[in-house]
């Protein structure tokens, strides 16, 4: 039986850290919105990893084109939460489409001292409103114990914007 003495792991020198921040990739968000106000404005900022980690070295092409996608999804559904649920998201990383694998190899290929313009263009469609509002018994249920409900407790008001937490809230 031959013993043997535990391995060493040497690590390497880290690079310095100018090194590593020139290898890093940097992008530049900018937000293209067709209308909202500021509360849509800051849902879509507060939401977007694009805006609230910009100031964070990226260390590959892929990890900008995958937060960009995780991006379209994450803002869709910051707008449905307040009441546009038809909104369309598009990102682009220096004019380049971010579902087109050739245009991340593209963007790899560029020195990474560049700061990538990306473009985030949102269009809310329209801002839906509850309608009219009944409360109606589940099929086979007995409907009296609807009618001690008083008006207004579902919560929602006919005209207000469909917001998802109110829905949930009223279910």
């Amino acid at each position: 039986l031959q013993s043997f003495a535990p391995a060493t792991a040497i690590a390497a020198d880290p690079a310095p850290a100018a090194e590593t921040e020139d290898a890093a990739f940097r992008y530049v968000p900018e937000l293209k919105l067709d209308r909202g106000g500021q509360q849509v404005e800051a849902a879509i900022r507060q939401t977007s990893l694009l805006f609230t980690l910009a100031d964070q070295p990226l260390d590959s092409a892929g990890v900008l084109f995958s937060r960009a996608k995780t991006d379209r999804v994450r803002i869709a559904r910051a707008l449905n939460a307040l009441g546009y649920f038809a909104p369309e998201v598009e990102v682009t990383i220096e004019g380049l489409a971010i579902d087109d694998p050739a245009n991340e190899d593209a963007l790899a290929a560029k020195p990474s001292s560049t700061r990538f313009p990306v473009a985030v263009t949102v269009s809310t469609g329209p801002l839906f409103v509850f309608g009219a509002i009944a409360v109606s018994p589940a099929e086979g249920s007995a409907p009296e114990p609807l009618g001690a409900l008083a008006t207004g407790a579902t919560g929602l008001a006919q005209g207000a914007p469909a917001r998802s937490a109110d829905v949930v809230a009223a279910d």
